[in-house]
């Protein structure tokens, strides 16, 4: 689903690749990227999606240079030390216990312990322990709140919980994409900053004109206004019935004021 602009999304992909390609180069970062991607391919693969998405928000708050570059190795390593994790742990197709949650929860303190002496940036280490940390002072290693949670930790945290709702995972199927960014926004001021939430919903674009929504309900539609605050709740004309048939008489449809229907896919075929 295309949610960035191919412009934006080229430039933040060629800053993370260029970076990655420096970090398996390099001498002065003594971290395995090609070990970390074979002990599971999808925290590594998962790293790299938080590491576009937290580019695109650095970039859209005005980030440049190195401050961009320490952001972005910060969200790569983001999730390093779940490699000290049992798999069977990590990947456990059903519930955690509580004492397994646990042994999850430590990941941030032992990612900053595998990195501290890595040659990783200091601004990179404070993502890596607190990226879980959140706005609300209910997140972990540390339970700090608000502005004294690094910046770039925040907007990683953003990140990280919008790639990991969307992706599919051994105990549940992933999130549609509009879904996920509802429950980012109910968050906004509880759990995360309510300006980088902005900052990331501004680095999406959900309906271009012309574009084709299908709702859960298999009603085909189009998009004819957004609410300001609730972007991924727009107001529908609906074009089709869920049998497929066409619908000649208006139907509009305020998915604002009527909770049991979403939006589940955008077609872009449509748009010039």
């Amino acid at each position: 689903m295309c949610l960035i602009s191919a412009e934006c999304l080229q430039e933040v992909c060629s800053v993370v690749d260029r970076i990655i390609n420096e970090l398996e180069r390099t001498s002065q970062v003594f971290i395995d990227l090609n070990e970390f991607r074979r002990f599971d391919n999808y925290t590594y693969i998962h790293s790299i999606n938080v590491a576009i998405l937290a580019a695109l928000i650095g970039s859209k708050i005005g980030y440049k240079g190195q401050t961009l570059r320490n952001l972005t190795v910060g969200a790569i390593f983001h999730d390093i030390g779940k490699s000290s994790i049992p798999l069977k742990i990590l990947n456990k197709p059903s519930g955690l216990t509580k004492e397994e949650f646990e042994v999850i929860k430590s990941h941030p303190v032992l990612g900053e312990e595998m990195l501290k002496f890595s040659g990783v940036p200091s601004e990179a280490l404070s993502i890596v322990r607190h990226h879980h940390e959140r706005w609300n002072g209910k997140g972990y290693p540390d339970g700090l709140r608000q502005r004294a949670i690094n910046i770039n930790a925040q907007i990683v945290a953003v990140a990280d919980v919008f790639d990991a709702l969307v992706a599919d995972r051994p105990y549940r199927k992933g999130l549609p994409p509009y879904h996920a960014l509802e429950i980012i926004i109910a968050g906004s001021g509880k759990d995360f900053n309510e300006d980088i939430v902005k900052k990331f919903r501004q680095c999406l674009i959900l309906y271009p004109p012309c574009s084709i929504i299908t709702l859960n309900t298999g009603e085909v539609g189009t998009v004819i206004a957004i609410h300001q605050n609730y972007p991924s709740r727009p107001l529908v004309k609906i074009l089709f019935d869920k049998n497929g048939n066409y619908i000649d008489n208006e139907q509009i449809c305020d998915l604002l004021e009527d909770l049991t229907r979403f939006v589940q896919s955008v077609d872009f075929s449509y748009v010039s």
